[in-house]
């Protein structure tokens, strides 16, 4: 497995594939979004599965994480403030509102194929997703792990109020039933809303729950649940 390190627009990426950059960006690209308070480096063995199927892995440190964490971290993303909400919606909306340029550039530097390119998130990286599906068309597929296509707070760039913006993208959303820090129900109302959008290519849609997981889920579910995602790259990237 072969590693590479790149600060791109000034956004710390960790670039993992397995013999061949050219190869595994034949495969697919997969931009991956990581949760609240991780970093792209805490998610190698997630890239790591995605590179070792061929794939290319681009793990993405997401505004104010990783490699720029800002200074005043813990109290920024205090989640008992009163301000957390919209602090938070600015790290997620600063973060998906850089992928557009960056997946230009790394055409531009050969580093992806515009038609070969996916997203996998977890949590708050699954919530950048939704909102990247919107504002970037160049995404073929996505596998989005616990998030939510609605915010907190309601503003019109909310994934959800952007109902015909998804297709065609391959969407594919994994919650947890007893998941009480983001409540399944906004995903599976949003892949309700989505079926008629879908009916040309209803494969490309599909909502998988896990009803014995809460929001860190259960080791068997992880494991399926990622044996389904690159599943769905194989399929759809």
């Amino acid at each position: 497995m072969k590693s590479m390190l790149k600060n791109i627009n000034n956004v710390p990426l960790l670039f993992l594939y397995n013999e061949s950059i050219t190869n595994a960006m034949k495969k697919g690209s997969i931009l991956f979004f990581h949760g609240l308070g991780s970093s792209k480096d805490n998610q190698y063995n997630d890239l790591y599965k995605f590179a070792d199927k061929g794939f290319l892995a681009i793990g993405i440190d997401s505004w104010g994480h990783g490699d720029r964490k800002i200074s005043e971290f813990d109290s920024y993303f205090d989640i008992n403030a009163l301000d957390f909400q919209s602090k938070y919606l600015k790290a997620i909306q600063s973060t998906a509102n850089e992928v557009p340029l960056l997946i230009s550039t790394l055409i531009n530097n050969q580093l992806i194929l515009s038609d070969k390119l996916g997203i996998c998130g977890i949590s708050m990286g699954a919530i950048i997703g939704y909102r990247v599906i919107i504002i970037e068309k160049r995404i073929s597929c996505a596998a989005l792990f616990v998030g939510s296509p609605e915010w907190a707070i309601d503003i019109p760039e909310s994934p959800h109020k952007h109902i015909n913006s998804f297709y065609p993208t391959a969407l594919l959303s994994l919650v947890a039933s007893k998941d009480t820090i983001v409540p399944p129900i906004h995903t599976k109302k949003l892949h309700d809303k989505l079926i008629p959008y879908y009916s040309k290519s209803p494969d490309r849609l599909k909502l998988i729950e896990y009803d014995k997981s809460d929001h860190f889920m259960r080791d068997q579910d992880w494991i399926h649940g990622f044996q389904e995602s690159i599943k769905w790259f194989e399929n759809y990237l």
